[in-house]
């Protein structure tokens, strides 16, 4: 835990720095923080304070009272064991510099906009993910993967394959700099999802078998049911029904053993798509109407995009 350093603002405000809380006392110095810390890794105006510190009216020791308050606190950080660089003085006010791991509401930010990708809001996902890793790349890296893995996420959903992959490719270096199997196997599928997307379907069915390589020993069922997900597309598309029907059926079986309705709605489309491809329309209109009924659970828009079982479909 040494050096590891952890502001809360969601709930009560805390402070600790390597497993030991920080007293910060007194009310102007816990409001300061706050504000500071509302605008984590921005600059924040001397005037901006005194205006959150003391709406409507300040009194005209304002700007000492700050500058005393700012010191007082760096004094208490320091003390406590946060690095003396956390808190600095700019031109015309302050900045709080946190890293991705270090502040609860950061954490926030990622999970929304991991969320808002998972279920399609593309344009209020991408301002929680490209604030989320703006406090750098030299403290919590696992953390700094994931958050460009969900940004791969976003710039592929928003057809950017080029910002995608190289956000992949950035994750894949954290991994392996790290020997971290689980960040390099979600990596190597993202990297196959942006092959898939260009085109390079042996490209990517190598990065799929290596992200599945990778996770076995782990056993995390949510990346095996993606990556087969992923490689039951590909074979579709490939001309190799029987293959993606594998593939697809597997996935299938692991989101519904797992309860994640949206992924099993996924993993039957295209269950749907290879069923339908391999000449069995009985079983592809099963799986569609499969579905329709998993992402109507969860008011996913794909539910939009599927036709019914008859429609445009020839007598």
């Amino acid at each position: 835990m040494d050096g590891v350093v952890w502001f809360g603002i969601l709930g009560p405000l805390e402070v600790t720095a390597s497993g030991r809380p920080v007293t910060v006392a007194g009310r102007s110095q816990r409001e300061l923080l706050a504000v500071l810390l509302l605008r984590a890794n921005r600059p924040v105006e001397v005037d901006f304070m005194i205006d959150s510190l003391w709406p409507g009216r300040s009194p005209p020791s304002a700007r000492r009272q700050i500058q005393n308050s700012v010191g007082r606190l760096r004094r208490t950080l320091v003390a406590g064991g946060v690095p003396a660089t956390t808190l600095e003085t700019r031109r015309g006010g302050y900045l709080l510099r946190v890293l991705p791991g270090e502040l609860d509401a950061l954490l926030l930010l990622r999970s929304l906009g991991q969320l808002l990708v998972e279920i399609g809001r593309l344009e209020h996902a991408r301002p929680h993910l490209e604030r989320a890793p703006l406090a750098g790349r030299d403290g919590d890296r696992r953390v700094h993967a994931e958050v460009l893995y969900w940004l791969g996420q976003l710039h592929l959903a928003a057809a950017e394959v080029g910002p995608a992959g190289s956000a992949f490719k950035d994750m894949l270096a954290i991994a392996e700099d790290l020997a971290d199997p689980r960040e390099e196997a979600e990596a190597r599928y993202g990297l196959g999802l942006v092959r898939l997307n260009t085109g390079a379907l042996g490209a990517a069915a190598g990065l799929f078998r290596q992200a599945l390589a990778l996770n076995r020993p782990l056993g995390e069922p949510l990346t095996e049911g993606r990556i087969r997900t992923a490689l039951g597309i590909l074979h579709c598309r490939n001309g190799q029904p029987r293959q993606a029907i594998g593939h697809l059926t597997e996935a299938a079986g692991i989101f519904d053993a797992i309860g994640i309705p949206l992924w099993s709605g996924r993993a039957y489309r295209a269950l749907a798509d290879a069923r339908e491809a391999h000449g069995d329309r009985t079983a592809a209109d099963a799986a569609r109407k499969r579905a329709l009924t998993l992402f109507t659970s969860v008011g996913a828009p794909e539910a939009a995009d599927i036709a019914g079982p008859d429609a445009d479909r020839p007598p």
